[in-house]
């Protein structure tokens, strides 16, 4: 609770947020009839459009009587009872004594202060307008990304469908004939292949809207049957060290997939006639997060290309020689970044394999600190 009025208007004078105080105004049998400014700093006058000496000594009702249905009975139960009250974007038709109604969102806060209470706010109109139209704009790329995948799929299937057919019904074709119709074919698949990647790739921000704990070594161990094959057709080893790691915050699949994507490209990235190995291990750090480490003895990465890795579309690499879509690594730094973290990878160059390191947030234990 909030004790010395002088202190309180001391500092609320330098600080840019706008705050006020007042106290109660009684009739003879206790009862709050209205609030009287005490103090306002020069933020607070600023908000109102209203000079600091034209509120000072002036009563709440009177001068802003729409306060009458609206805050007023918040801050006489916040001066009665000493519970504070907190309020966050809630919406308001303002006048300050105008004409002009201004609708606008604001953060509030009040406190007891002696028979009366502190207030202090923040306008976050253009701030919750900006979240409302990114999300707005997110639902509708989710939307075109969807509706796309599915119609330019529809004619991709016809063709490959065609395709076949066509070499089932005419039998053996002449070599150079049967070569356009695999290339035609092959086209075809990796475009399908692309679309559902693409597809994948916009649909991240919709399922991390609601984190929740999630065992790594549980998504480990998920992430290493789904590489059950080409862990067993390269030979890999691969080498974990993740006990004790904290829970982490996150959405299950995605982490899965996130860890699956990193030891898969380990995997695929590796030089010829070396077999891949692979570590996946764990460092705490300060703040409330853990970094995770995917270590490859690959074919590393050249310095100046370690962050255009994480690019859509980026290939360091023809088709020819390593298969892919190019959106595997764009994908998991959104994964890492949608929950918060940060991801990065580092090389000694080309041949010398890579560490991709990224970072999670654990999950916060009842009681502890932040």
């Amino acid at each position: 609770m909030l004790e010395d009025r002088n202190t309180v208007a001391s500092i609320a004078a330098a600080i840019p947020q706008p705050l006020a105080i007042m106290h109660a105004v009684r009739d003879d049998d206790g009862t709050i009839l209205d609030f009287e400014w005490d103090f306002i700093n020069a933020a607070g006058a600023r908000e109102i459009l209203v000079a600091p000496e034209e509120l000072v000594g002036q009563r709440l009702l009177e001068k802003l009587p729409e306060h009458r249905d609206g805050l007023f009975g918040t801050y006489c139960q916040v001066t009665e009872t000493g519970e504070p009250f907190e309020i966050v974007e809630a919406g308001y038709d303002d006048t300050w004594g105008t004409q002009e109604v201004i609708p606008r969102i604001y953060d509030i806060r009040a406190e007891k202060l002696d028979d009366g209470f502190v207030v202090w706010w923040n306008d976050v109109t253009d701030r919750v307008i900006a979240r409302t139209e990114l999300e707005h704009s997110n639902k509708e790329l989710e939307l075109f990304a969807y509706a796309a995948s599915h119609d330019l799929q529809a004619p991709l299937r016809q063709i490959t469908s065609a395709l076949t057919l066509m070499t089932d019904e005419v039998g053996e074709l002449p070599e150079v004939v049967q070569e356009y119709m695999d290339i035609a074919t092959e086209s075809a698949i990796r475009a399908q292949q692309l679309i559902r990647a693409l597809l994948e790739y916009s649909r991240v921000d919709a399922r991390t809207r609601a984190l929740k704990p999630v065992s790594l070594e549980s998504a480990l161990q998920d992430a290493l049957l789904d590489l059950e094959q080409p862990i067993a057709e390269s030979a890999a080893e691969i080498d974990v060290d993740i006990e004790s790691v904290p829970r982490v915050m996150g959405e299950p699949t995605l982490i899965r997939q996130l860890l699956a994507n990193l030891i898969g490209n380990a995997i695929k990235y590796r030089r010829a006639d070396v077999s891949p190995r692979v570590r996946v291990d764990w460092r705490p750090m300060e703040s409330e997060f853990v970094e995770i480490l995917v270590t490859d003895n690959g074919i590393g990465v050249d310095e100046q290309f370690t962050e255009a890795v994480f690019e859509l579309f980026r290939r360091l690499h023809p088709n020819s020689e390593y298969s892919g879509t190019g959106l595997g690594l764009a994908m998991v730094k959104k994964i890492v970044e949608s929950f918060g973290g940060r991801i990065r990878l580092t090389s000694e160059g080309e041949g010398m394999g890579s560490v991709v390191r990224f970072t999670l947030p654990i999950e916060q234990k009842e009681g502890s600190d932040g």
